[in-house]
């Protein structure tokens, strides 16, 4: 389900150290060449709000390279400081708590 030739959404949030310019957030919405030389695809990337001196973004992407939200906003220089994933495609559960997991059911939404 989560494998990029299915093109399901992931969602995550990320707090990030300082606040990047909105060019930096241009480059990193059409995609970046990561350390390693792989290429990130087009992410959609809103900016949540900013608390003094950091700044909270969605990031929407199809793709899930490894660290790869972590690795992109370092490339721009700005590190992430918390991650979390909010949605994989239709699946969100708000109330499992970190590390845990549940059995997928087609009938839950």
């Amino acid at each position: 389900m989560t494998a990029a030739r299915n093109r399901v959404e992931k969602v995550y949030e990320a707090k990030v150290k300082g606040v990047p310019t909105e060019a930096s957030i241009a480059r990193l919405r059409r995609g970046v060449t990561l350390e390693d030389g792989t290429r990130t695809a087009p992410a959609k990337i809103e900016l949540l709000h900013e608390t003094g001196n950091n700044a909270w973004y969605e990031i929407k992407l199809h793709q899930g390279r490894n660290q790869q939200v972590r690795r992109m906003f370092e490339l721009v220089g700005h590190s992430v400081v918390k991650l979390r994933r909010v949605r994989i495609g239709f699946l969100t559960d708000e109330h499992l708590k970190p590390g845990y997991w549940r059995h997928h059911n087609p009938m839950w939404k």
